[in-house]
């Protein structure tokens, strides 16, 4: 499951996604998909982000760079055996349906919404920007 996430923090930007499993288990078949949700460009993979093997407590964590998770409405998707890439839409109509769905499994799925008009979500739950 995520377990936790940093998008963009006031000062020094620190993000990052962190997976929670079984312990010392590898999860290199999954995949953390950062969805776009903005109007007109929803749908959008912005990161494909790979996992490992968690630690003795069943943590997994992924440091990302600075602005790699973006400011906005967003879903972060933990997929299984996804076999799309960096870029693809899967919800060419935007209309918060996916269109295309290359993987075999969502596995657990949150969402960000900043409140912008025709914005789309893609998973629960939905959180909101503070």
């Amino acid at each position: 499951m995520i377990n936790e996430f940093s998008a963009s923090t006031a000062g020094t930007d620190v993000e990052y996604v962190e997976i929670y499993g079984a312990p010392s288990t590898d999860y290199s078949a999954y995949k953390v998909l950062e969805i776009e949700g903005d109007a007109g460009s929803a749908g959008v993979v912005d990161e494909v982000i790979a996992l490992g093997t968690t630690d003795a407590n069943g943590l997994y964590l992924v440091n990302l760079p600075t602005n790699a998770l973006e400011n906005g409405t967003l879903t972060l998707l933990l997929v299984q055996d996804f076999t799309g890439a960096l870029g693809n839409d899967f919800d060419t109509d935007d209309d918060g349906a996916f269109d295309a769905t290359p993987w075999t499994a969502i596995v657990d799925a949150v969402t960000v919404n900043d409140g912008g008009a025709g914005d789309q979500t893609y998973g629960v739950p939905t959180l909101g920007v503070s």
